[in-house]
Order: C-alpha cells, then sequence, then structure tokens
C-alpha cells in the first residue's frame, strides 16, 4: 500500500515530488519530441537542485513581461482582456523554444477589472495611477497597522487581516471595519446574517463576487497557458510563492519605516509577530503548492 504524504520522511516526500515532476500524471505531451524535451529538462534541474553535475549549465529565461512587448502589445491591453495573454506568451514559447530550459509564465499579470471593482488602494497600474504604457505594476508602500496593534495582530490574525487591514486597503470593503469580530462566531454562527441585513454589507459582498468573476477569467488564461508550456516540453521551475515573514510585516503592514522604527523601540513583539506569521506561511505554502498538482 502507498504511503500517504504525511506518513514520508523528508526525504521521501522530496523523492515523492520530483518524480511526479519528471512524470506529471494526467499530462498529454504534444508529441515524443515535446516529453523528451522536457524529462532532459527536469533531469537538469534537478541535478542542478541536488548539487549534482548536470549534462550542461541551465538556461533560464526570467522573461518578465518582455513577451507582452514583444507581442507589440501592453500591460494594460491584458490586465483588462485576459483572452489576449494565451497567443502572446505562445508566441514567446514558440519563438524562443531551444533557447530556455524553464518556463516562467506571466504570473506578474493582475486582473484590472478586479482591481477597479473593489477600488484596491495598495498598487498602481497602467491606466490607475501609472501611464497607459507602463510596463509594471507598482507597490504603493504605507503604514496600514500602527505600532500599538501588534497585540491585536498577535491575538487574532485572521479577524485583524478581515475587519482591519482589509478596510484599510480595499476601498469597497470598508464597511468590513463594522463586521462583528470572527470569534464571535463560534458559538452562533446564525448570527452572520445579521451583518447581511445592512444594504452596504450586501453591496461589498456583492462587489466581491463581481471581482471574482473577473479574476475567473484571469486565472483560467493563466493555467491554461503554464498547461500548454508542460504540453510542450517546459517543466515549471516556480511552483509556489511564500513571502519572508519580516517582509509581510514591513513591506505590508508596518511599512519600512514603521518596521525600522520597531526593531530598535520593539524588537520582542516584532520577533513574536514573525514568529507567528512564519508558521503560517509554512502551512499556507505548502497547501497552495499541494492544490496546484502537475505543475509542481
Amino acid at each position: 500500500m502507498e504511503k500517504r504524504e504525511f506518513e514520508m520522511t523528508k526525504e521521501q516526500r522530496r523523492g515523492h515530488r520530483l518524480q511526479r515532476w519528471l512524470s506529471p500524471p494526467g499530462v498529454t505531451f504534444r508529441g515524443a519530441r515535446a516529453e523528451q524535451l522536457y524529462k532532459e529538462r527536469v533531469t537538469r534541474f534537478m541535478k542542478a537542485f541536488l548539487c549534482m553535475e548536470p549534462d550542461r549549465v541551465l538556461v533560464m529565461i526570467p522573461a518578465g513581461n518582455f513577451p507582452i512587448r514583444y507581442s507589440g502589445l501592453s500591460l494594460k491591453q491584458l490586465m483588462y482582456n485576459p483572452t489576449l495573454i494565451r497567443p502572446t506568451w505562445t508566441k514567446f514559447v514558440n519563438d524562443f523554444y531551444d533557447d530556455m530550459d524553464d518556463f516562467l509564465g506571466p504570473a506578474g499579470i493582475s486582473c484590472g477589472r478586479m482591481f477597479d471593482i473593489l477600488d484596491y488602494k495598495s498598487f498602481k497600474w497602467p491606466g490607475h495611477g501609472l501611464p497607459d504604457d507602463a510596463e509594471y505594476q507598482q507597490y504603493v508602500e504605507t503604514i496600514l497597522m500602527s505600532e500599538d496593534e501588534y497585540d491585536a495582530l498577535l491575538k487574532d490574525p485572521s479577524d485583524f487581516g478581515f475587519r482591519v487591514i482589509t478596510p484599510r486597503v480595499v476601498g469597497a470593503l470598508e464597511v468590513l471595519k463594522d463586521f462583528p469580530p470572527l470569534s464571535s462566531l463560534m458559538g452562533m454562527p446564525i448570527m452572520l446574517g445579521n451583518s447581511f441585513a445592512r444594504p452596504e454589507v450586501r453591496t461589498a459582498f456583492q462587489k466581491l463576487i463581481e471581482a471574482g468573476e473577473e479574476l475567473e477569467k484571469l486565472q483560467v488564461q493563466l493555467m491554461t497557458v503554464n498547461r500548454d508550456a508542460v504540453a510542450v516540453g517546459f517543466p515549471m521551475s516556480m511552483g509556489g510563492l511564500a513571502l519572508a515573514p519580516f517582509d509581510l510585516i514591513a513591506d505590508h503592514l508596518r511599512g519600512t519605516q514603521g518596521s525600522a522604527i520597531d526593531m530598535y523601540r520593539n524588537p520582542e513583539i516584532l520577533l513574536e509577530a514573525t514568529e507567528m506569521i512564519l508558521e503560517q506561511m509554512i502551512k499556507r505554502t505548502i497547501d497552495s503548492v499541494n492544490a496546484m498538482g502537475v505543475l509542481t
């Protein structure tokens, strides 16, 4: 009987994941050459990762949004019309097919309509704070959490993120600041309905639904591009993403200035918050990579 992953040693888990990477289930390669190149490329990566000598030096092209310019389009066009993503990256893959060993898909493209619907405040993007021909988004760093709010973050991070940080970042969800504490729903979850008796709460969640519908259109295109790349012989060299715990605080909660001050004034509580976020981040990252299945 095959062992389940949680019953394996870390060496066995690594071997299991590497084998799935080498022979991804559910993939139909577009020809014998595509399958051969895929296995050669994955083997090359494995040897490099395991500190063994590969047959040759890996060639990785962190193309970023170059395929967009290469196709004569703009980031704004793809952010607002996701159906352009697949032909854009297909052209790039076809034209550089023999020049690279990995494929980094269009992960840097966000959903413009979702940002618009939610009135998202932590980014500037083409046509919204940046020129229409801007090639990248721009993060807007602000101090979202004051130094006296660490205790609230540590006491209940889910509630703090939902009722405190989200209303400060997402204009369409500002009403969540008046939502009842999530911990109050443990005994009487039916009480959640009381909040939705307010029209402004229903409007906020309707905005979330609309934003989710737009985001789904983008995600379908991104997954299609990634699966296309595997089918023609390119392994995914990145299977997931995790933020460094301190960076999450410094970038998204306290800002560079606030976190630098905390390092001197409140180092103990800063470390405590970092450790709490680390534990959550490890689990979240493993879950997200497992959820990606074949593309990991």
